[in-house]
């Protein structure tokens, strides 16, 4: 393993992270199912990670596809990912505008990345923009933390065990969220990472697919600490 992967795949993977290696690991393996599912007794083509970082986790896609892209806006994530996996492609560009014709992407999978933008109309940019690349078999399969009430905290003592700093939670605010419905949680928590409404993102994503399934990982409410929405194509 190189200095590369230990920065990041080894950080949230590595020996010692409980529950944030768990929820991660158990996005990638119900991803895995829920594409087989789709596809069948069929094999996908291109299937394109959006937000791949450094390819952490590419080997779970690998077997399950054709061809297996990484895509990065930043390029240096670009380059950990080739360092990592040599026999993957990597691609930087942005969500808002990829670098794949129309209908060209039989698998999108983009974890934990569209949080970023939810406040922003970046979010519909990239929404409109996965739904160009996807093909009409296609599946987009997307997760979208859910940060608010007792998942909130859950994510905040699991990151704090780990030593993984949770930017704009403080303790005190962790415990608000296991009474949110006595405060307004966005009064409280700063930051990209937290108080993030994964439900208002799946009205959202409904203006631009058909989504299929909604499913809490890694176990169903009230321990749901993400949600991944199985989607294809609007009609």
């Amino acid at each position: 393993m190189n200095t590369a992967e230990s920065c990041y795949t080894r950080k949230l993977l590595g020996s010692g992270r409980g529950v944030v290696a768990w929820q991660r690991l158990a996005r990638f393996r119900r991803a895995v199912r829920e594409i087989q599912r789709h596809f069948g007794g069929t094999r996908p083509g291109l299937l394109i990670d959006v937000g791949a970082a450094d390819g952490i986790a590419l080997p779970y896609w690998a077997p399950i596809a054709d061809h297996v892209i990484g895509v990065n806006v930043y390029h240096s994530w670009s380059t950990d990912l080739r360092q990592n996996h040599p026999d993957r492609w990597a691609v930087t560009c942005d969500g808002r505008c990829l670098a794949f014709p129309d209908g060209s992407v039989d698998v999108l999978i983009c974890q934990e990345v569209l949080h970023f933008l939810w406040r922003t109309d970046d979010l519909t940019k990239c929404l409109a923009e996965f739904r160009r690349v996807l093909s009409d078999r296609g599946v987009f399969v997307c997760s979208v933390p859910v940060e608010v009430g007792i998942p909130g905290a859950i994510k905040y003592v699991g990151r704090k065990a780990a030593g993984i700093p949770l930017e704009g939670m403080t303790f005190p605010v962790m415990l608000k969220h296991l009474f949110y419905p006595c405060f307004e949680i966005s009064h409280y928590d700063r930051g990209e990472m937290v108080g993030f409404n994964a439900h208002q993102f799946a009205r959202r994503t409904a203006v631009h697919f058909r989504i299929k399934r909604r499913i809490g990982i890694p176990v169903r409410y009230p321990f749901s600490t993400s949600l991944m929405l199985i989607c294809t194509r609007a009609t």
